[in-house]
């Protein structure tokens, strides 16, 4: 494991910092999971600054996930659940040193 592996799994398993998340493969996919895995969430909002808005347009919520901890690559479609809210994968994307997957989530109907 690299330093940047060490740091990110400090991260994740700090319960102020992240969240019980269970992961499962959408269905397009062969079945895989579920997987439980900690995620750090965010929830980008739009912003507005002298009457520019500035941010996202839709609310949205966003997971990172360290890549060790899923048994293949998510995909748009696969599931996360947080703790009784369920969502589908919209877009993943691996961060520049590939440990963290940033996911990006919408509500399940």
């Amino acid at each position: 494991m690299s330093v940047f592996d060490d740091a990110v799994a400090a991260l994740h398993s700090d319960p102020n910092l992240s969240t019980a998340c269970t992961w499962s493969a959408g269905p397009a996919r062969a079945p895989a999971g579920p997987v439980a895995f900690r995620g750090i969430e965010s929830r980008p909002e739009m912003q507005e600054f002298g009457g520019a808005t500035l941010g996202t347009v839709t609310p949205r919520r966003e997971v990172n996930v360290p890549r060790a901890a899923l048994p293949v690559d998510p995909e748009r479609g696969d599931r996360i659940t947080i703790g009784a809210e369920a969502f589908k994968v919209e877009t993943a994307e691996l961060d520049i040193e590939g440990v963290t997957w940033r996911l990006t989530l919408s509500e399940t109907e």
